[in-house]
């Protein structure tokens, strides 16, 4: 009787310590946990103020003092719509990459006048304007909104050589720098020029200017464009092995260019190089080779009339 009565008391004195242990135990890391505060300081709207969690840190490290708390909400994460700016460079809808290339048609056929009114960079309406008109007052909006982070150059579509053609005015095509350069404020400017000044010749050779797009230049892999824009169908005196006959609007100069531009741009695409053709004008034989152009390379067509 005695054994038991001893395992008894033995028993409920062990439950006391362990009760009394468990009790010191979980007093010791209720510091450890999250607490869930109110702020009432801030003059919320809410009775209860704000809510804010409050995470100690461990009992192994050192608990500095807990910092002022500021009444300044937590920031909100960026708005999308800000980060991408409609304001962000671009030529006639399509962004333009840190590296691109513009390759404009300055054909004698861009002095025609069939385009709707626009507005020039400086927010002036221009009535009626001739095709190149609208290509400088894009160019010069696009400039102005460069920084030193775009690098470009410029390859001005237009000319002839050819001794078989009818008009010899070379040269066939012609780059504003030949290389991407930065764009500094001075190279800005000296672009704008050259935009503005440049005067429109006879012959659209397309193949030649596309030949130098695609291989006069270092885009960065994965941001660069070619903007292609122009106002006709290319003209034969510049593609190689195609006799100079029947200039304007070739079929033979169509199929050529189509055919060998997909070759060279190809590894390009596959880089993540861009392509956006535009047509400027009412010419519907431009029309289907442009909508061509951009839809057999995976590219984006604009149509600007």
């Amino acid at each position: 009787m005695k054994s038991i009565v001893m395992m008894f008391a033995l028993g409920c004195s062990l439950a006391t310590h362990l009760v009394v242990y468990a009790t010191q135990d979980i007093a010791d890391t209720a510091d450890q946990r999250p607490k869930l505060l109110r702020a009432t300081s801030d003059g919320a709207d809410a009775p209860s103020g704000r809510l804010l969690l409050r995470v100690p840190s461990s009992a192994s490290e050192h608990n500095p003092e807990n910092a002022p708390e500021s009444n300044e909400p937590p920031a909100e994460p960026s708005d999308p719509s800000v980060e991408n700016d409609p304001d962000d460079p671009s030529y006639h809808g399509e962004q333009l990459a840190s590296t691109f290339v513009w390759v404009l048609d300055f054909s004698d056929s861009m002095a025609v006048q069939d385009v709707a009114d626009v507005e020039d960079a400086d927010g002036n309406i221009v009535s009626s304007p001739a095709r190149v008109d609208v290509v400088r007052m894009e160019c010069v909006r696009a400039l102005r909104r460069l920084d030193d982070a775009f690098s470009f150059d410029i390859v001005k579509l237009a000319g002839n050589d050819n001794p078989g053609g009818d008009y010899m005015i070379p040269p066939v095509t012609k780059a504003w720098r030949g290389a991407l350069v930065r764009a500094t404020p001075a190279n800005i400017e000296q672009a704008i020029q050259f935009v503005e000044s440049e005067g429109t010749q006879w012959g659209t050779p397309m193949w030649t200017a596309l030949h130098a797009a695609c291989h006069n230049y270092d885009f960065a892999d994965g941001d660069g464009s070619i903007h292609v824009l122009t106002d006709g169908a290319p003209t034969n005196c510049d593609v190689p092995n195609l006799p100079c006959v029947r200039p304007f609007q070739s079929e033979e100069a169509q199929s050529a260019v189509l055919s060998d531009f997909s070759q060279w741009f190809a590894p390009m695409r596959e880089q993540g190089i861009a392509l956006h053709v535009i047509q400027v004008g009412l010419n519907t034989a431009a029309g289907v080779f442009a909508m061509r152009l951009a839809s057999e390379n995976a590219g984006t067509f604009t149509h600007v009339r």
